[in-house]
């Protein structure tokens, strides 16, 4: 059952939240290879199911990385309707989508003016007016004016649902509403961004159990975690509709089902979509790509994936999970 609900939890995650975390300054140049920037927050934690932990002599290993690609976006018919200018870019939401130039980001909307100027060093993406961002250490929300209307302050932020937002202060996430204000207090620990309001409960851990709590950040009994609820099951559909179609037209299934296409890789280690039945909609011949949100979706072109790996050497290091 923990199971099933932490897959549930993060798959959830993965598909609606950003995952924002403060950058290191204290990470060493490399002997071996020329290296990215790692976020700290990666060193001695789980990533996607493992732990990553510096060796003897204090360096990790990251995977090789998309370079050379410019990111621009496609509607259904895989037709580029955004030109690909960007350094990165990410989907819309709310009719804008952050967009990466000289290392800053900043939104456009679906014409691709800006009208946000790319000066934040992060951001996630818009949900009920607000987007997270930060512009220095912590994270605050700005309004689709790119005003800062809540003061960075949080080491890490969801989204907005129904009114409020998971919001990490120390080690732990509480509930802000929209003045930025804790309704429910920080006393829940997680190494995920807990799942946000739906219908008046949001998933959270407590003791290395996963919890539901209501909007008084009360804890619902355990049989309210139920794997065959609605959600659970919708979900899980999904992703056996998409892998089952994967198959089917003979690609590596990457992304369930989003707007009716199934975003799937080539031997080739080239992105395309297809239906539901397997057809081949949009050719595989894109770098990178995302799935359908809001009728675009996010394409890299040129450049391809630098194989191997990166080495970074990090000076300080996090604890490890136990």
């Amino acid at each position: 059952m923990k199971i099933l609900f932490r897959t549930f939890c993060c798959l959830i995650v993965s598909a609606t939240i950003a995952y924002p975390a403060a950058f290191s300054k204290d990470i060493a140049k490399a002997k071996h290879k020329k290296y990215d920037e790692i976020p700290e927050a990666f060193c001695g934690i789980v990533i996607a199911g493992t732990v990553m932990i510096p060796d003897k002599d204090g360096f990790m290993r990251f995977p090789g990385k998309y370079v050379g690609t410019n990111a621009g976006f496609i509607d259904h018919t895989g037709k580029i309707v955004i030109e690909p200018r960007y350094d990165d870019a990410e989907s819309f939401y709310e009719g804008y989508a952050a967009v990466k130039e000289n290392g800053k980001w900043g939104f456009i909307d679906k014409d691709g003016d800006i009208v946000i100027e790319p000066i934040f060093n992060e951001i996630s993406h818009f949900s009920e007016g607000l987007c997270a961002a930060r512009l220095r250490r912590q994270w605050g929300f700005i309004d689709r004016t790119g005003k800062m209307i809540i003061a960075e302050q949080f080491q890490r932020l969801g989204d907005f649902s129904e009114g409020l937002c998971a919001a990490m202060q120390g080690d732990k996430w509480g509930f802000i509403d929209r003045s930025g204000k804790f309704v429910i207090q920080p006393q829940f620990k997680d190494m995920n961004v807990p799942v946000p309001f739906r219908d008046g409960i949001a998933l959270v851990e407590v003791g290395q159990r996963h919890r539901l709590i209501n909007k008084k950040g009360e804890l619902l009994p355990d049989s309210a975690l139920k794997a065959d609820s609605p959600e659970y099951l919708k979900l899980n559909k999904d992703f056996e509709l998409a892998t089952r179609a994967a198959k089917i037209a003979g690609y590596e299934y990457y992304e369930p089902l989003f707007e009716g296409l199934i975003l799937v890789k080539n031997n080739n280690g080239k992105f395309g979509f297809i239906d539901s039945n397997g057809k081949l909609l949009i050719k595989p011949k894109f770098t990178k790509a995302s799935s359908f949100k809001e009728n675009l979706a996010v394409v890299h072109v040129g450049g391809g994936y630098r194989p191997g790996s990166i080495y970074a050497k990090v000076s300080k290091v996090k604890p490890a999970i136990k």
